[in-house]
């Protein structure tokens, strides 16, 4: 109960602290340091960063690669929710953190095109011949949930604790290169960065709290069955 009661609350104050941010971005200190004098918000910090990182092209193609994986990663594990549906026969028999991470991946999608349309900052630099939406970065947002929720994930359906270390460390490490590489490539201002590990990590924290009370649940009504059943079985 203590446990869920944290995680509800994290959630809920992280929320408050991404829209807090974006509101930020949307009002404050807003000069036209972008391409073809795009207007950016918190100007003097992305300054600062954009000074610190120029293009690099290099980190740039990495990260869009690695971004690949990550998104073949979520698809594994809607792959793995399939297969429980085929031979289980029910959507109510599939693995709950499958289900809900099918939910949440659904989520991230609609907030990513949400930003698309609000078009709240623009890239740095120019890289199709035209200004393209930046805020928040889609591949950190994307890396950072999605890592993140398979390391629980991988915890409750992958039962060999070798292969187990193995997955989770890779995972990990591409997570970590994927954030670091988008500060480093220079596509994105640092709030872009900011902004998508705030909105990602809500929305983990999200996942991980509505998982645990519904695991719970399932497991208290379980013992609830068992008890009954042992009751009846001693009659």
């Amino acid at each position: 109960m203590k446990k869920q009661k944290s995680l509800l609350i994290s959630t809920i104050v992280l929320g408050v602290l991404s829209i807090a941010f974006t509101l930020l971005i949307c009002l404050v200190d807003k000069s036209n340091i972008g391409p073809q004098n795009s207007s950016v918000g918190l100007s003097k910090l992305n300054q600062i960063f954009k000074n610190l990182f120029r293009y690099n092209e290099l980190f740039y193609k990495l990260t869009q690669v690695l971004g690949y994986i990550v998104i073949g990663l979520a698809l594994s594990y809607m792959v793995i929710a399939l297969i429980q549906l085929i031979k289980r026969k029910s959507i109510k028999n599939i693995d709950i953190q499958l289900s809900l991470l099918a939910i949440f991946y659904a989520i991230i999608i609609a907030i990513y095109f949400v930003f698309e349309l609000a078009k709240i900052n623009y890239r740095p630099v120019i890289l199709d011949g035209e200004l393209e939406p930046s805020y928040p970065s889609s591949h950190t947002m994307l890396a950072v949930f999605i890592c993140t929720t398979s390391l629980f994930v991988n915890g409750k359906i992958i039962n060999n604790k070798t292969l187990r270390i193995i997955l989770d460390t890779v995972i990990s490490i591409i997570g970590l290169v994927v954030v670091i590489g988008r500060i480093i490539s220079g596509v994105h201002w640092i709030t872009d960065i900011i902004g998508a590990i705030l909105i990602s990590t809500t929305l983990t924290l999200a996942y991980l709290t509505i998982t645990n009370y519904l695991s719970n649940k399932n497991k208290s009504s379980d013992d609830k069955e068992a008890i009954q059943t042992e009751q009846e079985n001693q009659d």
